[in-house]
């Protein structure tokens, strides 16, 4: 099989079972682990907002995890029919504006290209982060990756950086990461990371 065909059958099988969203489990946080931040608002009849980091076995399985999981979940609230069995992400465009359906096409174009190819570099992977921000951010509900990538590029985004007084990441980490000393070998090192992605956990 094709990483394509592996990621698709990995990721519906997790879907179907109700399991997909275990990838959000901070235990699963360890060295060579990609991470996803993400930002959930509205979706329900009185509204919400999620914010939680994602654990992924590489860029790639993060990528399947998008494509056969959360388009769906995201395509079937935003569009309908809002069953309780999502469909395929590519069933949903012709329920889709013009648009956005012209959006969601790109991205699904770019996302399979990726599998397909088994692999993907940064400059491939920031243009699929923009085009998912771009598709989702004003539908409901309204999704956005905050920041991606290996657990010291995910620390190091301006979203941490940027954080509100209160979110900001503690001076220990922060200067070792100031510094390049960061090492998600090191299980200290690892320990405060998973205690900062746990502290910006909102739901």
């Amino acid at each position: 099989m094709n990483n394509y065909t592996i990621q698709k059958t990995k990721w519906e099988k997790r879907l179907k079972s109700e399991i997909a969203g275990h990838c959000f489990d901070p235990e699963l946080l360890a060295a060579g682990k990609f991470c996803m931040h993400i930002t959930d608002a509205g979706g329900g009849d009185c509204g919400s907002y999620v914010e939680d980091t994602g654990y992924f076995d590489s860029a790639q399985d993060c990528l399947g995890y998008v494509r056969f999981t959360e388009l769906p979940r995201i395509l079937d609230m935003a569009v309908g029919p809002n069953q309780e069995e999502y469909r395929v992400a590519d069933a949903y465009l012709i329920m889709c504006p013009p648009g956005l359906k012209e959006q969601i096409d790109l991205l699904l174009g770019l996302l399979d290209r990726s599998l397909l190819s088994g692999t993907v570099s940064a400059t491939e992977l920031s243009r699929i982060r923009d085009e998912f921000n771009t598709a989702f951010a004003e539908t409901n509900p309204s999704v956005q990756i905050e920041c991606w990538g290996n657990v010291a590029e995910t620390l190091n985004s301006s979203y941490f950086k940027e954080s509100d007084e209160g979110e900001e990441i503690p001076s220990k980490l922060k200067k070792l990461l100031d510094i390049g000393k960061f090492d998600e070998n090191n299980e200290r090192h690892l320990d405060m990371a998973k205690c900062y992605f746990q502290s910006r956990f909102i739901a």
